[in-house]
């Protein structure tokens, strides 16, 4: 070596690295981020801002760990003790912080409600669960469910012990969203009657958040049936016609019976307060978006099933529409076609009723913006639908029609409503029911089967 040539400085030549490595990673999760917002984009109306977040938020994770780890490499012989010290500090802090959630805050380490994948009914509820949820006004709200993922107290045997055992089926509204289970449709309804009549009333909690008369066809023949329900009552939201055309399009018929294929049989997992709260969004699910993403793309990994709300598509003279209230936009003779849809579907089930001895009826309920438009002020879903839509009361006036040669009774919610001055009877940034309105709702569904079925009482 001459005396103008100089060795080379480990020091330059890690900098140097350094900066490649970082400059790659830029580059591929810039790509990343790319491809995943353009493939979220193509999708029928997508959610693609979640999807956006996640990659942007995978990104600042690439971004952060990935020199930091290459610069702690640099120092560790130096100082491999105090980087211990750190991660090991860390990890206690976080076992500490778990065990203090479960002692002083053991609501706080409950899973937030999710449901899960399900090959016969698209998604319903883990079994024997209990979840903690904030939701609309509500600050807590505790949901626990049955060996069948219903949220309610019975199992098949305690319920039959009941004379009158009366199965409610329907969506979020009478799952109760929102409110606790003793002020559900359900309960405050079997409060009632058991009041006011000389029977043994029962009422069963079969309401699935985002169900419709098409799943709840399935779940009736898979689990409310073994219930064996004297009464059977459905009650219809304006969202089930599109929810209905959405699962036909998952479904699947093998071997003579309809599956989910995406569905599965995922298991429901919960890993505790810390890890679910930060571990997973902060570290794993950032570290993991771009991974997944690209073994889905390379068909290595199923694309998950999308639960979302806004995957609804329909056509209507030759275009698609994706909002769940799309029948809010069109005359009678452009939805009727889906209204008759889910109308089959609801005389399946009252088929089904009659065959094990149940009577069936059917209840049909309007949104708050059909009887008062001072409800839900902040409606969240106000981007979907306006209060004055023009043809927003064709589903009622639909099932008007029906209940004239309908083989099962039909009561239309409609004019009870627009008839209250009870206010309010809905949440002031969700449109379901509060606890006030699930009470007018049972006490309207009580004179409804005292008139019906209960008359000699």
């Amino acid at each position: 070596m001459t005396e103008n040539e100089t060795a080379p400085n480990p020091i330059d030549s890690r900098k140097r690295l350094f900066q490649i490595l970082a400059l790659a990673w830029i580059l591929f999760v810039a790509l990343t981020i790319h491809l995943e917002h353009r493939y979220e984009m193509s999708r029928p109306e997508p959610d693609w801002i979640s999807a956006h977040r996640k990659a942007v938020e995978s990104g600042i994770f690439y971004f952060l760990v990935i020199p930091t780890a290459f610069g702690l490499s640099t120092v560790w012989k130096k100082n491999w003790k105090e980087i211990v010290l750190l991660v090991g500090s860390i990890a206690i802090a976080l076992l500490v912080g778990q065990g203090l959630v479960m002692i002083f805050y053991p609501d706080l380490n409950k899973p937030h409600l999710q449901a899960v994948r399900e090959r016969t009914y698209h998604h319903i509820y883990p079994a024997n669960a209990t979840f903690h949820e904030n939701f609309a006004d509500r600050i807590d709200m505790t949901i626990h469910t049955n060996s069948d993922g219903l949220r309610t107290s019975y199992e098949p045997a305690t319920f039959r012990k009941h004379s009158t055992r009366i199965a409610i089926l329907g969506d979020s509204f009478m799952f109760g969203l929102g409110v606790e289970p003793e002020e559900t449709v359900s309960m405050v309804l079997e409060k009632l009657l058991n009041e006011k009549s000389d029977r043994d009333v029962a009422v069963l909690n079969c309401g699935v958040i985002s169900y419709s008369p098409f799943l709840e066809s399935i779940l009736f023949d898979g689990v409310v049936k073994k219930y064996h329900p004297t009464h059977t009552l459905l009650f219809l939201d304006a969202t089930d016609f599109g929810d209905d055309t959405r699962y036909l399009k998952d479904a699947s018929v093998i071997d003579d019976k309809i599956v989910f294929e995406k569905g599965g049989n995922k298991p429901f997992e919960y890993w505790g307060f810390v890890v679910e709260t930060f571990l997973k969004p902060t570290v794993y699910d950032p570290l993991a978006t771009p991974w997944k993403w690209g073994l889905r793309k390379a068909g290595l990994m199923e694309e998950p099933m999308d639960l979302s709300l806004y995957k609804t598509v329909v056509t209507i003279d030759g275009k698609p529409h994706y909002n769940r209230f799309f029948h809010y936009n069109f005359p009678m003779e452009k939805t009727r076609p889906y209204f008759e849809q889910t109308y089959g579907y609801i005389e399946e089930i009252a088929k089904k009723a009659e065959a094990i001895g149940s009577k069936f009826a059917l209840i049909v309920t309007p949104r708050y913006h059909h009887w008062n438009n001072e409800e839900c002020p902040d409606n969240w879903e106000k981007h979907q639908y306006r209060v004055d839509e023009p043809y927003e009361y064709e589903y009622l006036k639909f099932f008007d029609e029906k209940a004239k040669d309908a083989p099962f009774p039909i009561l239309n919610l409609l004019p009870a409503f627009q008839a209250t001055d009870r206010f309010p009877l809905v949440f002031s940034y969700d449109p379901h029911w509060n606890a006030e309105g699930h009470h007018f709702v049972a006490e309207q569904t009580y004179d409804f089967l005292k008139d019906t079925y209960f008359s000699e009482n």
